[in-house]
This record gives structure tokens, C-alpha cells and sequence, in this order.
């Protein structure tokens, strides 16, 4: 039957009435779109990317102030021989609920970040940028990465304050503080590398002044610390670029005439013949008794020992790490033309090493030539490379070398290079459930429970022996350990543990070595390094440079 509606109301009636119901539907079309999710998948991908850098900004800086508030510390702190029981307060990622209970597993919990407290000298030895090793050249290596020849010798931070300038190792400790006065106000702090003349040009007196000094250090250091927890490596190997034995101010004598200057207990020792009983610019002079240890006075250093200047993290309160490696070499480039070439009597001498684009000119000239020092390594950087900061390893930073460049190819403890152990030895952090991992966390063995039992039995009997307490905490993951190892398999990624040889001191040692580390290794032990050979670079970078002529030609 049809609905007598129409015939009631006529035609203009009812049109009016489609009408107003089109446009209601219309309507609760668009008020229904309000509440439906039509965020497109490239939108929502867009904005976590933008999200993670924002993070990943926010922590850089957080990191960058925290370098600056505990280096002006250290800077106007006490002038002692280390602040061995001075403790910082870091922001750092909460790792502790992410043990690894599966081979290929990641953490379980969300990575999280905490206060946490450590001592100073950890912490700056957190804060160099540790590169990878190459194993496969970068496929722009001629178009956005640039070189230098790093020098041989132990990595430092220079920090500097108004011209007070100290020296701290790899490992974080004292090396030796000075003055000089090129250093701009502010905080500067500089990634160098530190050169100390042959053996056998050391003057006599030289050496007797440093040893003189050394037991003067220990007599005033009070027995803080012991010798075999201050080495950057316990082992004595060669080839990380890591400082060995004791630190010594090598600033230490009697002080003499001139102006006065901060000490270790922050006065001023002024003039005077004598030292201690003068007046000085600085502060006051010390009462008798009140005078600190020799090594602590201020006066021409003792040696030739120079600074190779390879990186800026800040110079006189700008921030650089922040900024990419053409930016802070092109900084540091323009400071230095801008510096006196001769150091006073009380600095050390520097040398800025330049960093050049890869060309096959430039990649043939330092393989082959003289640069003035002994080399350690060829250094490749990427042009928008950040200073990584309290990172185990940045892949934008490659560090090559052969036997032509270096004679510490392999690690090992004869100083001539030539004579290598039987095994390879190994730094990994190990895990829950004894799972045994690099810096970059991946996953390389396992140790067997009875191995491991044994393991943190060694590490109890070392820790009471030490602390002289009956009881021990319990084992906390992230613990360095050093194996041996008989091979590596390159397909599975994975390593074949021979023997562990312990604990690797907290104090001397902070990140596990990569994969690429072990790799490098693994490959010129075993006469395998035809694929990171010189010549295997040379074709990549004649290759791309040809390809590149081709095109501009073209």
C-alpha cells in the first residue's frame, strides 16, 4: 500500500522534506567523522621521527650540562693528585630491570631515565666519543666523510677554565694541570691525544724530577688509592689508545718567582725565593705546616710532552658538541690561527690535526708519507657527525689501521707489535644468566652456570679481599668481563668463550669492545684482512671519485 503522505502535502511539500533529511544525514556524517581516526600511517610515522629527535635533542642537552657543571667543578675544585672519592650526579637511562633472558632479546621494560651517582673520574671518562672500526667503507666516503691521522699516543680531555687548564686520561684520572694563558675565558674543553717524546730523548734529570715527583704524589695522596685500579686496561695491552700506570702531576716542584697561582687547597702561593711564605696575586701565602705536597706548586712542566688537538666538545662557554664535524673543525681551524704558536714556559705545547676530505691524492699522501708523528690511525669522520657523549660506540665516527699505519694492528703486550698471545682476549658486559654482550648490546655468548658460579665467586673473594668485609652485594649486571676467545663466527655473530680471566676493574675501564672491534681483530690475527685491506679502500675511493667525475662530465 502507498503511504497517502504525498497526496496530503503535494510535491513542493515533500521535496522540502528530502531535503532537511539529506542534510541531517549530511550532518551526522560530519559530526560521526569527529569522533572516527583518519590519521594517515605516513603522518603518524612523521611525527614519532619527530618525537624521537626531539628526545634524543632534549638528552643531548642534558648531557652537554652536565659536562659543563661537573668540569667547572673539577676546574675550581682542589688541585689534588685525583678526586678519587668525589662523586656527580648524572641523568642517565635506567637499565637495571632489562636483563636479557633471551639470546636475540631485548630488554623487557621500558627504558626509562634516573638520577644516578658517580665518581668524577667515571664520569669523564664517559664523556669521549668512541668510534666504531670500519669493516665495509661507507659507500659516500669521498662525498660526506672527512679524515685525519690520529697520532699515537694516550686519548685526554683538556678541560680549561680562565687559562687553568687540566689533563685528564681515559679512564678519567689527573693526568697534570698547567696554565696557559691562549685558552680563551670560560669553559674549553678539547679532545686530544697526547705525545710523549722517545724514551731515550728523556733527559736524566727529567726523569729523576717525574720520579721525585710521583713518590711526592703518593706520600700526599694518603694511600686513596692503589696502583693496579688507576691503568686504563689492567692487562697492559697495547693498541686501544689507553694511558697505563700511575698519574702524575707532572706540574710538581718547589715554586719559585712569579705570580701567584691557585693550589690544591685553593689559595695562592705568591712570590718569594723560597715559595710558601710569600704573597701573590692569587691569594695568600701558606702558614708553615699548611703547605701543600711539592708536586702541587705550579711551575714549568717537566718534558717535551705536546697536545695533538683533534676535537672540541666547548670553547670559552660555547657549546660544539652539539654542532656537526665541519662546524667544530672549522671552529677549531680558525681559533688556533688566532693563537700564538709559542707556549709560555708554564704550557704545553699544541698541535691542531687538521681533517680534510677523502680524495685518493689525499687517502695515498697519509698511507705513505711523514706526518710529523708517529700515526695510529686513520680517522674517518661524517661530516654531520654530533660529539657523541656517554655512548659505547657512534657508527659516524670509523677508525682504520694496518700494520703500514701502526705497529699495534693486534692487541698485544710487547711493545714492538710483533709478538702476539695465543688467544684472543676480549672485553664483553656481561648479563643475566650470564648472557655476554658488546657495547652496541648484541648478544655474543653464554657462559655455563658452573663457569659463571665461579666467575662471581673470584669477583667475592677479590671484593672482601679489598674491602676487608665478610659480606658482599649481590652481582650487579653490566659488569665487564675479560675472556679469551677461539674464534668468531662472522655468519651468526656469535663467539666461541675459551677461558675467563675475570673481572675488568670499574675504575679502569668503562664500555665493552664492539663488534667491530672483535672483528677487526679476529680478521688480521688470522691473515683474513684482504676485505679491509689499503688497497680495498683505495678502490672504494678511486671508484666513487671516478663515478663522480663521470657524472660531472655527463
Amino acid at each position: 500500500r502507498h503511504s497517502p503522505l504525498p497526496i496530503l502535502l503535494g510535491p513542493a511539500a515533500m521535496a522540502a522534506i528530502g531535503m532537511a533529511a539529506g542534510e541531517g544525514r549530511e550532518a551526522g556524517s560530519g559530526r560521526r567523522s569527529q569522533f572516527k581516526a583518519t590519521i594517515r600511517s605516513d603522518e603518524q610515522a612523521s611525527r614519532r621521527r619527530q618525537a624521537l629527535a626531539d628526545q634524543q635533542s632534549e638528552a643531548r642537552s642534558n648531557r652537554i650540562a652536565d659536562v659543563r657543571r661537573i668540569a667547572m667543578e673539577a676546574l675550581l675544585g682542589s688541585e689534588d693528585a685525583n678526586d678519587l672519592e668525589e662523586e656527580v650526579e648524572v641523568e642517565d637511562d635506567d637499565e637495571e630491570g632489562m636483563d636479557l633472558d633471551q639470546p636475540r632479546g631485548g630488554g623487557h621494560g621500558k627504558k626509562m631515565r634516573r638520577l644516578r651517582t658517580l665518581h668524577r673520574t667515571l664520569f669523564f671518562a664517559r664523556q669521549f666519543q668512541m668510534p666504531d672500526w670500519l669493516l665495509e667503507p661507507p659507500p659516500d666516503l669521498t662525498t660526506n666523510w672527512l679524515m685525519q691521522v690520529r697520532p699515537e699516543g694516550d686519548r685526554c680531555l683538556l678541560l680549561s677554565n680562565d687559562g687553568r687548564v687540566q689533563v685528564r686520561r681515559k679512564n678519567g684520572y689527573v693526568l697534570e694541570h698547567y696554565h696557559d694563558a691562549r685558552f680563551p675565558r670560560g669553559l674549553t674543553i678539547l679532545d686530544v691525544v697526547c705525545i710523549e717524546p722517545p724514551q731515550e730523548d728523556v733527559p736524566e734529570e727529567a726523569m729523576q724530577q717525574a720520579a721525585a715527583g710521583q713518590m711526592q704524589l703518593e706520600a700526599h695522596a694518603g694511600g686513596q688509592e692503589q696502583q693496579g685500579d688507576v691503568g686504563v686496561d689492567d692487562t697492559g695491552r697495547h693498541g686501544e689508545g689507553g694511558a697505563a700506570g700511575d698519574d702524575i702531576d707532572m706540574a710538581g716542584g718547589a715554586t719559585g718567582r712569579g705570580r701567584g697561582f691557585p693550589t690544591a687547597r685553593g689559595r695562592g702561593a705568591g712570590r718569594g725565593r723560597q715559595g710558601p711564605q710569600g704573597r701573590g696575586r692569587s691569594g695568600r701565602g701558606y702558614a708553615s705546616g699548611d703547605a701543600p705536597a711539592p708536586s702541587a706548586h705550579r711551575r714549568r712542566p717537566v718534558g717535551d710532552r705536546k697536545y695533538a688537538v683533534c676535537d672540541v666538545l666547548a670553547w670559552g662557554d660555547h657549546d660544539l658538541a652539539g654542532a656537526d664535524v665541519e662546524c667544530r673543525l672549522f671552529w677549531l681551524e680558525s681559533r688556533f690561527s688566532e693563537m700564538s704558536d709559542k707556549p709560555s714556559r708554564r704550557a704545553r705545547a699544541l698541535q691542531l690535526i687538521p681533517a680534510v676530505p677523502v680524495t685518493p691524492e689525499v687517502l695515498s699522501q697519509a698511507y705513505h708519507l711523514e706526518s710529523g708523528y708517529s700515526k695510529d690511525s686513520l680517522l674517518f669522520l661524517h661530516k654531520e657527525g654530533h660529539y657523541h657523549v656517554s655512548e659505547s660506540v657512534t657508527p659516524l665516527a670509523l677508525l682504520w689501521r694496518d700494520r703500514q699505519i701502526s705497529r699495534f694492528v693486534v692487541d698485544t703486550q710487547d711493545k714492538a707489535g710483533a709478538v702476539l698471545p695465543e688467544r684472543q682476549a676480549v672485553v664483553l658486559e656481561l648479563r643475566g644468566k650470564g648472557w655476554l654482550r658488546t657495547a652496541e648490546r648484541a648478544i655474543l655468548a653464554q657462559l655455563p652456570e658452573q663457569e659463571l658460579q665461579e666467575l662471581l665467586q673470584r669477583g667475592q673473594e677479590q671484593q672482601q679481599e679489598k674491602s676487608g668485609q665478610g659480606k658482599v652485594g649481590k652481582h650487579r649486571p653490566g659488569t665487564l668481563v675479560r675472556v679469551e676467545i677461539d674464534g668468531v663466527d662472522l655468519a651468526q655473530r656469535q663467539v666461541s668463550v675459551a677461558k675467563v680471566s675475570g673481572f675488568v676493574p670499574s675504575r679502569t675501564r668503562v664500555w665493552a669492545d664492539p663488534w667491530s672491534r672483535i672483528v677487526f681483530q679476529h680478521l688480521h690475527r688470522n691473515g683474513q684482512a684482504q676485505c679491509i685491506s689499503f688497497q680495498t679502500l683505495m678502490q672504494t675511493v678511486v671508484g666513487r671519485s671516478v663515478g663522480a667525475a663521470v657524472g660531472e662530465v655527463k
